[in-house]
This record gives structure tokens, C-alpha cells and sequence, in this order.
């Protein structure tokens, strides 16, 4: 579990201001940006391994599969079914 809180308070900021220079070093949000790290490790489990959905969706760090899923959505256009159709054909 990675949070705001505690990689705020292990370098010594204030939550707000931790997430202000996160933002302005990297313009993301950290939220944002912990996300789409976590959907690019999945797409990456998703083409090449044999894992289910719902193990790839813990193996990253979402709590539960309809997070993931929504999250996976927005970020890629498709669901992780759909993208494993698409970029690992063998998987089907």
C-alpha cells in the first residue's frame, strides 16, 4: 500500500505540501501517478502471463477488481479483458 500520507510524512512534508511539488516536479497528481504505474505493470502481467484478473488486479495494488477495472478503463480505453484479447491473442 503505497498512500500520499506516508511517503509525505517519510520525507518530512506536510501531505499538501508534498503533493504540491510532486505535482509541480512531475504534473501529476500523486494519485495519478501511482495509478498509471499500476496499470502499466498489469498491461505488462496482462500480455505476458498466465495470471487471472482478478490475481493481476492484487499483484499491482488495487483493493478491490471494480476499482481496477474503472481505473484500467479510463487509463487505456478498454477493460483488461479486452486488452488481453487485443495484445496477447494466445491468451484467449
Amino acid at each position: 500500500e503505497i498512500s500520499l500520507e506516508a511517503v509525505a510524512r517519510k520525507y518530512g512534508f506536510s501531505n499538501f505540501y508534498f503533493s504540491k511539488l510532486f505535482n509541480q516536479y512531475t504534473s501529476y497528481s500523486f494519485t495519478d501517478y501511482i495509478a498509471s504505474q499500476r496499470i502499466l505493470a498489469a498491461k505488462a502481467m496482462l500480455m505476458d502471463s498466465g495470471k487471472s484478473i482478478t490475481e493481476i488486479a492484487e499483484n499491482v495494488g488495487f483493493n478491490s477488481l471494480s476499482s481496477f477495472n474503472r481505473v484500467f478503463k479510463e487509463k487505456t480505453g478498454c477493460n483488461p479483458s479486452r486488452y488481453r484479447e487485443l495484445y496477447h491473442p494466445l491468451s484467449s
